[in-house]
């Protein structure tokens, strides 16, 4: 399931979104059964600086779980990343 919107916000445009999963695989003959699940939200603001520049930054987080329940083993994983910069369009 994923839910996003774009707000206008101070003369530019903020998106925001996240999205959660639920899963299970029952595997092959390679692997155990897994069953799964996770979610990840983020955000990101352009601001135009003419009708083909823009400014923006990006935020973003996602955490995932995952148990192999054959091997009664269990992971995670956990990930943040950011980024800001100039786009120009010809």
């Amino acid at each position: 399931m994923a839910l996003g919107a774009d707000i206008p916000l101070a003369g530019g445009t903020l998106t925001v979104g996240g999205s959660y999963t639920d899963g299970e695989d029952t595997g092959d003959v390679y692997a155990a059964d897994t069953e799964f699940n996770g979610y990840n939200v983020a955000a990101q603001y352009k601001y135009p600086l003419s009708k083909r520049t823009r400014l923006y930054g990006t935020v973003g987080y996602t955490h995932l779980e995952w148990d192999y329940q054959d091997a009664q083993d269990k992971a995670e994983y956990e990930s943040f990343g950011a980024n800001v910069g100039i786009a120009h369009y010809f």
